[in-house]
């Protein structure tokens, strides 16, 4: 089979059994249900093993899901024969080279898909709890660029000689932020 975007037959698919991805009830549910509600957006990645098989290389949980909802056929890039050792390699770049989220943009549009449409969180689609998507809500309250009056120094505990010791929790000796909603107490 040549290189590229292939729709593979899901009883020819196979999980890899050296997959590194946690299992989580709580996030194949959100999966199952966004694959219902939308369909397979994101391929899955193979390689082959022969005699007509493919290994998944990135996409076990979505095939996981898409047999749960009885889909027949999978939407793949199929990289070929390629060797274990080479399918590894690109699932950990292609899995691990996502960007991590600015959680208050992230907040500030989760908020906005839940309020600002016709969105239903009991559609259980998204991977965040009704807590998780408060919290959020939550987090749109804070001004994000405030900076304190005047620089701030956490005091230590003293020592038994009565001799103040710094924290060591610091990474910074710059000025500290509290949450005005948690208490927590950050580094700029």
């Amino acid at each position: 089979m040549k290189r590229g975007l292939v729709a593979i037959p899901i009883k020819k698919l196979v999980t890899a059994d050296w997959n590194y991805k946690a299992d989580s009830e709580f996030m194949m549910n959100a999966l199952v249900e966004n694959l219902r509600r939308n369909g397979q957006i994101i391929n899955v990645i193979t390689r082959e093993l022969g005699r007509g098989r493919h290994e998944v290389v990135n996409g076990n949980h979505r095939l996981e899901a898409l047999r749960k909802i009885g889909v027949e056929q999978v939407v793949c890039f199929n990289l070929g024969k390629v060797s274990k050792e080479e399918a590894i390699r690109l699932a950990i770049e292609t899995n691990e080279t996502n960007f991590e989220p600015s959680m208050p943009k992230l907040a500030g549009i989760v908020i906005e898909a839940v309020e600002k449409t016709e969105f239903d969180m009991s559609a259980n689609t998204l991977p965040y709890s009704e807590e998780e998507v408060h919290r959020f809500r939550e987090m749109q309250r804070v001004d994000w660029n405030q900076k304190p009056e005047k620089p701030r120094k956490k005091t230590g505990e003293a020592d038994s000689s009565g001799k103040v010791k710094e924290p060591k929790d610091r990474t910074k000796a710059g000025p500290m932020f509290t949450c005005p909603h948690c208490g927590h107490e950050f580094d700029e």
